[in-house]
């Protein structure tokens, strides 16, 4: 038998080239999804984002046990070709599932107070029906 060391193995399947540091503007669906471990635990469904904020929100990643959420914290880093997630492989098999609103939404504070125009048109309406 000839001398041979772990080096001198090739794993089975060649890694994932991860590509350059990307923002998660620029991330694409079907990008692989790995545990902190290295494991592909999915692909990128959607990308969550609030862009009024300029902020991430986190992932919807396709997976064999169907869709799950990995929310911004759990995302260590994206690159081109590979999102690497902070948790390992029994983490990834944990993530919730996306709750059927998952998405963005936003409210400003304009979105929840009275102009002067819809002020002065409430009261008008309110002594005109007699509410005052």
């Amino acid at each position: 038998m000839g001398n041979w060391s772990i080096k001198d193995q090739r794993p089975i399947l060649p890694a994932v080239e991860r590509g350059e540091p990307i923002s998660y503007m620029v991330l694409q669906k079907g990008v692989r999804v790995e545990s902190s471990e290295g494991s592909e635990v999915g692909r990128v469904k959607r990308v969550l984002q609030v862009p009024e904020k300029d902020v991430f929100d986190g992932i919807i990643l396709s997976t064999p046990s169907g869709d799950r959420f990995a929310d911004a914290d759990d995302v260590e880093s994206i690159y081109e070709n590979v999102v690497v997630l902070r948790v390992g492989d029994e983490g990834a098999a944990l993530l919730p599932r996306p709750d059927k609103s998952a998405g963005t939404m936003s409210a400003s504070p304009d979105d929840v107070t009275e102009t002067g125009l819809r002020y002065a048109a409430r009261r008008a309406w309110n002594r005109i029906s007699g509410k005052y």
